[in-house]
């Protein structure tokens, strides 16, 4: 069982707090945004680097010790006041005992009145702040602010997650009353997480911090400390500062849900997109006229179930922020064997807003339904969209070519989320299947809640909706509805509800593309080959998201990105290895080999 994360044990005396588990304060009292200027700002040089922010490569700053998020406000204040109107900040912190939402909302709201340059984004993080949960939540402070918050141990939360940070804010408590937070084990995974000629900032000079530091690979420096502390401790990492990478325009196949949210990403981050698709956007299962936003529950602390908690959670923040009027809240109720659900919130995962246990079923009071199609619109508003089929890709010295039904096209990179066609497109028919889905609508009746149970029924628009059928299917299948698909979800409908819905209205039916192990593909693909043999990647996967696409693209979109730009993805690095594509090659070459 995953252990609860603990609470911080906190007394305030006058305008300081201070953790008596640790016998330390948070920060100064006489100026802790003062401190935090000079210590972490000044100290890592940043009003300069941010002004000299390149395009396409958000700025990533590391920290260790979130506490009341002070450091990360003034960050985002000094980011908001001196950088580019086109640079991007990735904020990436650590907090082994954080505050509850409640709590922080105080000491926000503390923070505001006291030093009113940071009220508005005091607000914007009391707003994007997660109930924490063990693990990684990426939220959005503002569209060119992203904040990852790790809440775990220091050691577990930097082996969980692969980045490269620019500046580290060195920040836990004193290491003489918390040294496991400054051990050289830490320390030198610090530097494995900066990129070379990366910088730190910390108020402590000990002598076993400078130490593990040196050890470590960064070259120190004293500097005057800030009020009673007579020093300060600053470095660098050998080496310089890597290049921006030389993707300049993206192509994404695909105007489904998961091509929606790649371009809609692609685009926030600096890139030119072009959107191609043969039928145009929502042709696909995105047309289906609502879907379902519910979390997929494992009985276990294990990758998968990390992976669909946080889909579940990033994609309720993502379509909220980005596409609220196709966002409905509905509570949805799972139905199953009690035990297994015990077993789920036994790992510890899970806090109570999200699910509770009740009989012989679990209530996700946050549960959501979705119009797919309304989504895609205010996704790929403003995106060039191309009614076009690709025939084939081909990878150039320089980027990719995609043919067309006539002529081609060059684009850096290309992003192929087109459902059961990116199987032909990627040579991926060994690993990926096409599935037959059918939704039908009824008159009703119209349950207060979603209720599934394998099949579900939700209440839209004064309508029932049903669903969905599963059968097998060719990858290039012209599907359309049919009586039989009607009259199993009429059934199943009857099942859940206890007694037999109303008037067929309508039915859709569409295609899924699935893979062998259940799970996505999102990243680069190799043309079938080891990943050594490629150095730049350019051909790129988002697809074989089976029946989960709502919940899952919008993470794996983002996860897609960050790994574009070299940024902060939101997927640790349990979830981005079950979703790698090389996972399927791997295979194939141990088969090979026996």
């Amino acid at each position: 069982m995953t252990p609860r994360l603990p609470l911080p044990d906190v007394t305030r005396t006058d305008e300081a707090l201070r953790s008596e588990r640790f016998g330390d304060i948070y920060f100064q009292e006489a100026d802790g945004l003062a401190e935090t200027r000079h210590v972490f700002l000044d100290g890592n040089d940043l009003a300069r680097r941010f002004a000299a922010i390149t395009p396409r490569r958000p700025f990533v700053i590391g920290e260790l010790g979130f506490g009341t998020g002070l450091n990360i406000l003034a960050a985002a204040e000094l980011f908001e006041r001196v950088a580019p109107k086109e640079a991007r900040l990735h904020l990436w912190s650590v907090e082994g005992y954080p505050f509850s939402r409640a709590d922080l909302a105080e000491i926000l709201n503390a923070h505001a009145r006291r030093w009113p340059e940071l009220h508005d984004l005091a607000e914007r993080l009391t707003v994007a702040y997660p109930h924490p949960r063990p693990g990684f939540a990426q939220i959005e402070i503002s569209e060119r602010i992203t904040l990852t918050l790790a809440f775990g141990t220091v050691e577990d939360m930097l082996a969980r997650h692969a980045f490269r940070a620019d500046a580290w804010f060195l920040d836990g408590f004193s290491p003489a009353t918390n040294p496991e937070m400054w051990s050289e084990d830490i320390l030198s995974n610090v530097a494995v997480h900066t990129r070379p000629g990366g910088s730190f900032a910390t108020f402590t000079v000990a002598g076993h911090v400078r130490r593990a530091l040196t050890e470590a690979g960064f070259n120190l420096e004293k500097r005057p400390g800030f009020g009673r502390k007579r020093e300060m401790l600053t470095g660098t990492r050998t080496g310089t500062e890597d290049c921006v990478s030389p993707i300049q325009s993206v192509a994404v196949i695909g105007a489904g849900i998961a091509g929606a949210w790649a371009a809609f990403r692609a685009r926030e981050a600096g890139f030119e997109v072009t959107l191609f698709d043969p039928n145009g956007p929502a042709s696909g299962a995105s047309g289906n006229p609502a879907g379902l936003v519910m979390p997929r529950l494992e009985a276990a602390d294990n990758a998968p179930a990390r992976f669909y908690r946080e889909a579940w959670l990033y994609a309720l923040r993502a379509y909220a922020r980005h596409a609220p009027e196709a966002l409905h809240p509905c509570p949805g109720e799972i139905r199953g064997e009690a035990a297994r659900f015990r077993k789920v919130l036994e790992t510890g995962l899970w806090h109570p807003e999200d699910l509770s246990l009740e009989e012989e079923c679990v209530l996700a009071g946050r549960a959501a339904l979705l119009s797919p199609k309304q989504a895609i619109e205010t996704l790929t508003a403003g995106v060039d969209i191309r009614v076009q089929s690709i025939s084939r890709l081909e990878r150039q010295a320089a980027g990719v070519r995609l043919h067309l039904e006539e002529g081609h096209f060059d684009v850096d990179a290309v992003i192929v989320a087109a459902g059961p066609m990116s199987a032909p497109l990627l040579e991926l028919t060994r690993d990926m299947s096409a599935s037959r889905g059918q939704v039908d609508v009824f008159d009703g009746p119209l349950p207060t809640h979603i209720l599934t149970d394998g099949s579900y029924v939700a209440p839209f628009e004064g309508r029932l909706i049903a669903g969905a059928t599963y059968d097998k299917a060719d990858f290039d299948e012209r599907v359309r509805p049919d009586k039989p698909s009607t009259e199993r979800n009429r059934e199943a409908a009857e099942a859940l509800l206890g007694t037999p819905p109303g008037l067929a209205l309508a039915c859709r039916a569409s295609l899924r593309a699935t893979t062998r192990d259940r799970h996505p593909i999102t990243g680069p693909i190799f043309g079938g080959e080891a990943p050594e043999t490629e150095n730049a990647p350019t051909v790129f996967a988002l697809t074989g998201l089976g029946s989960r696409g709502l919940v899952t693209a919008p993470i794996l979109a983002a996860h897609l990105v960050a790994l574009l730009t070299d940024s902060i993805s939101p997927l640790e690095t349990g979830g981005a290895t079950l979703v790698d594509s090389a996972r399927f090659a791997e295979r194939r070459r141990r088969r090979g080999q026996t």
